[in-house]
This record gives structure tokens, C-alpha cells and sequence, in this order.
């Protein structure tokens, strides 16, 4: 980095990088102003009062150089593919040629010889291309009209192979490179590759299946996609490539190997195959082993796979922002800077103010509208309020089977945290939030924020259209749904629907003879 100065290229102003002093980016060298010569034929190593070039300058320059070597690269493939098919035709038209009825070609090395009679020799004394031998009667000759074959055909042929080894070492475009590892790592290792992982099991790399266990994903990647397996489709670019490691071995040696890089380090090391190791790296490695969601790169842990795989980036350098944060595709900073976007964007229910409008919207669907997009089904994408509903559906509608049931109440969730969670607030009692004003005792701390508005007193949340003042917003939400006629609270047993869970719950008493808790009735919308 040099002084404040402006771009060479752009000029804008900042801390920037000198172009006359190399650089070393992911273990090559970089000297900028000779990137700009080769790719554009530009010389700005005669300007002396400012010689800066900005970050976003490099990357473009980068993308240009790269570009131009995948060209250069094409180019000589193509040419050696033409010179290949050049030396086919040649070869074919002299095969024609040696295979002649009038036997005009001959090697320069072959033998020929004709017999010729005694008696006849007197009509060849006029000939001065015979050579008369005495051998039993008989004369040898060779033919002075003959086209001889240059001997240096086979030294011709010698120099094109090598010509074409000279081109194809040439290195490699970056993508090539990245197709490369990651069929080197999958021909040699025993690596799945997965799309995601919901709560319907693990996603295979090449069809939409789900598989709770890596062992069934494995039976089925072998069964079905065999013959693609090399071949991932996944852009990983846009989305990194995500491959499960558990009991990781080399298909060489079966040697037991602990983690992806030292996969790497094996396969060059043990059994010289090439790694390119002067490329972004695009492949994320997992195992799923346990109940958690353990880093295969650290010591970290996480309850849910979202969190771990945020908690990946921090071990790529392949996007940085200016903030210091990494990420391991373009994309995902891209979504990370609308988070450094300044701005007023006030919520459209209560006086909250946001700095941008993603925050805005996450605050309005969860506290205002009571919608939760993280809460859909992975099956039909139908959402649902709670973890418990969404889980009723999966079983009622896609016969799924909960990975987790309570022991007490026989509840089912598809994740343990939410099993424990259920565990500490219902059977264990759980309640550490205790109001100050009255000594009451919650589970958590939202339950306590709610609790205090009857101590306060506030009523901030009105009725736009009959006026009426509430504490709570969900209070206002319950009621807004008698001016929308949102009798979203179903009866099973017969056709009735009721805008209160209250309403409900006296009905299947009273006509069904059914008692059930506030805590068992659920909204069907």
C-alpha cells in the first residue's frame, strides 16, 4: 500500500497499491503495470506522479488477464488440433501414394531388383542407368525414374508430437483448474457431494433426494449417478461445493484420512497425482456425525446447519469487504454489503427505524405479522407459524418421522434444540426471567416483555379501524382478524371455524366432549 493518491485507473482516492512493486495473490506474482501491457498494450511505467492502482481496478485487471490467457489458451488447442488433422491428411495421401499401381514411390532404403535374361542384354547396353553385376546369369538394376521418400518423415512426425506437449503444458483457465481437483477428489476418495442439508435430510449433488443417514446417500450416489459422479452441475461460483467427509479414505491405499487438505497433501504427496493449489477455493467440507454441527476446519460448533455453514466463510479468502469480513463466493458478499448500506427505513406498524430495508421487512414479518419464511416445509414450501405446526404437517401430509420425540408427552421435532427447548419449558419447568414488579417468573425473556405492559400499562398498539387500544401487538393481531373474518381456528371433528383459540376450545368441549390446552390447538391458514 502506498500513500493517499488516486487510482491510475479510475481515479479514485484512497490507500492504494503501488503497480511497479510486485504482489503475491493466492502464490503468483502480480506486477500490474505488465499485467496492463500484456492485456491491453497500455505502458504507464513512465508515469512517475501516480503509478496507484485501487482494489477494484486489480480485480477487473485480474478477470481481463485471466480472460486473455483463456483465449491464448484456446487459440494454440484449436491450432494443434488443426496441424493433427494436417499430419492425418499427409500421412493418408502418402499411404495412397505408396499403394500406386505404377510404383513410382519407393523408400529411399528399399531393395529392388529385376531379373533380367542373358540373352536380352544386348537391349540394355544402351541404357546408362543399368548396372550390370555378374551373379548367375542375372543383372540387377534400380531405376533412375523413381521419386524417392525423404528419409526425415519419422523426425517430422517426431517434432509436431513434441510441438503439441509444448502447447498443452501451458497453464491451465481457472475453471479448468477447479473441474480438475474436483474430479481428482472424487476419483480418489470416497467424497460425497450434497446440495443441502434441511430437515428433510441430506440433498443429493445430482437429483432433489433427501437421506437422513450419509450412508444411504452414498448407496444411492453409487446406484444412480455412477456414471456422473465426476461430473458435479453445481455452479460453484454461485454457490459453493458442498461435500461430506465422514470415514473420508483414499480409494489408492484405503488409508483413513482426517480432513480434505490432507487429502490434498496425500494424493500429491503418496501418490504424485497434481493439485492445483493456485486457485480460489470453492470447496466447503462436513460431517455428519453427531447431533451437532461441528467445523472441519476449527473447533467451532453450531446447533443448526445455517449457522455453520455463515461460519465457514471465515475460512476463505476468496471475497473480502472492505470491513474485513471473508466469504468463499462473490455472492455471498454481494448479500453481506446491503448490510453496510446506510439509511431510514421506518416500519410501517410501530416507530422502529431500520437501516435498511431487509432488516425493515425480518422485523415486520416476525414481530407484526407473526410470519417466520425460515419456518416453511421442504417438501411444498407451505409456512407455518411454529416449529410444532410445521412438524403435524410433514407427519400428516408427507409421513415424515420426527428425528426427535419427547419421552414424557411422545411431542416429535425435527431438531434436537427445539426438543430441548420443549423439555425446560414444560416438563422441567424451566422459568429463569423474573419480573421485578411482582416476582413472577418466566421461561425466556420475550415472555417477561410481554408480561410487563400490565405494570406499565402502555397501550401503544391501536385498531386503525374501530379504535381500539392494545398493549400487545399480538393482542391487536388477534384482533384485527374479527374485522378480516380470519376464522382460522379449525375444528377436525366437523366443519366449524372460529377467529379465537378460545372459541375453539369451548366448542369441542361443549359439542364434542373434547378437552384440550390452549397449547394444543393450532391455527390452520
Amino acid at each position: 500500500m502506498g500513500l493517499p493518491t488516486i487510482c491510475r485507473c479510475c481515479l479514485a482516492k484512497g490507500m492504494h497499491t503501488d503497480m511497479d512493486i510486485p504482489n503475491i495473490y493466492e502464490g503468483k506474482k502480480e506486477i500490474y503495470f505488465k499485467m496492463l501491457q500484456e492485456c491491453f498494450n497500455i505502458d504507464l511505467s513512465t508515469q512517475k506522479k501516480s503509478k496507484a492502482i485501487c482494489n477494484k481496478c486489480i480485480t477487473r485487471l485480474r478477470d481481463a488477464y485471466d480472460f486473455m490467457q483463456q483465449v491464448l489458451y484456446t487459440e494454440e488447442i484449436i491450432t494443434t488440433i488443426l496441424e493433427e488433422n494436417n499430419t492425418v491428411e499427409e500421412s493418408d495421401e502418402l499411404k495412397s501414394e505408396d499403394d500406386s499401381p505404377d510404383g513410382l514411390y519407393l523408400n529411399i532404403d528399399d531393395d529392388v531388383s529385376f531379373e533380367v535374361k542373358s540373352d536380352n542384354s544386348d537391349d540394355l547396353d544402351n541404357s546408362d542407368n543399368v548396372e550390370e553385376k555378374e551373379s548367375k546369369g542375372k543383372e540387377v538394376i534400380k531405376p533412375s525414374g523413381a521419386m524417392m521418400k525423404p528419409s526425415t518423415k519419422k523426425s517430422s512426425r517426431k517434432s509436431r508430437s513434441e510441438t503439441k506437449v509444448s502447447k498443452l503444458t501451458r497453464p491451465l483457465h481457472e475453471n479448468d483448474k477447479h473441474k480438475k481437483n474436483l474430479a481428482t477428489l472424487l476419483k480418489y476418495s470416497n467424497i460425497l457431494v450434497f446440495k443441502d442439508r434441511t430437515p428433510a435430510g441430506i440433498i443429493c449433488g445430482y437429483c432433489d433426494e433427501a437421506f437422513e443417514d450419509p450412508l444411504e446417500l452414498r448407496s444411492h450416489t453409487d446406484s444412480e449417478h455412477a456414471s456422473e459422479r465426476l461430473f458435479t452441475p453445481l455452479d460453484y461460483k454461485k454457490y459453493p461445493i458442498k461435500l461430506e467427509i465422514s470415514n473420508l479414505k483414499c480409494t489408492i491405499c484405503d488409508e483413513d484420512i482426517d480432513n480434505l487438505q490432507a487429502l490434498k497433501e496425500h494424493l500429491v504427496n503418496r501418490h504424485d497425482l497434481f493439485i492445483y493449489n493456485d486457485i480460489k477455493d470453492y470447496l466447503m467440507s462436513f460431517k455428519f456425525t453427531s447431533d451437532s454441527f461441528n467445523c472441519t476446519m476449527c473447533t467451532s460448533k453450531y446447533k443448526t446447519f445455517k449457522m455453520l455453514k455463515q461460519h465457514m466463510n471465515i475460512h476463505y479468502m476468496n471475497h473480502i469487504c472492505h470491513c474485513g469480513s471473508t466469504f468463499i463466493t462473490k455472492r455471498s458478499l454481494s448479500a453481506h454489503k446491503t448490510t453496510h448500506i446506510e439509511g431510514s427505513y421506518k416500519c410501517d406498524f410501530c416507530e422502529r427505524v431500520f437501516s435498511n430495508n431487509t432488516k425493515k421487512i425480518y422485523h415486520q414479518r416476525t414481530l407484526h405479522l407473526g410470519r417466520r419464511t425460515i419456518r416453511n416445509c421442504p417438501y411444498c414450501e407451505e409456512s407455518f407459524p411454529t416449529h410444532y405446526q410445521q412438524y403435524q404437517h410433514m407427519v400428516k401430509v408427507h409421513k415424515t418421522e420426527a428425528l426427535y420425540k419427547c419421552n414424557i408427552c411422545k411431542r416429535g421435532y425435527m431438531r434436537k434444540t427445539l426438543l430441548m427447548k420443549h423439555i425446560k419449558k414444560y416438563h422441567m419447568m424451566e422459568r429463569n426471567h423474573r419480573c421485578v414488579e411482582c416476582g413472577c417468573k418466566f421461561f425466556n425473556s420475550r415472555s417477561l416483555r410481554l408480561h410487563m405492559v400490565k405494570h406499565t400499562g402502555q397501550k401503544k398498539y391501536e385498531c386503525k379501524i374501530c379504535k381500539k387500544t392494545y398493549g400487545r401487538n399480538t393482542t391487536l393481531t388477534a384482533h384485527m382478524r374479527i374485522h378480516n373474518n380470519d376464522r382460522r381456528f379449525k375444528c377436525d371433528i366437523c366443519d366449524s371455524a372460529f377467529v379465537q383459540k378460545c372459541s375453539l376450545k369451548s366448542h369441542l368441549l361443549s359439542h364434542h366432549g373434547v378437552i384440550k390446552s390452549s397449547s394444543e390447538i393450532f391455527a390452520k391458514i
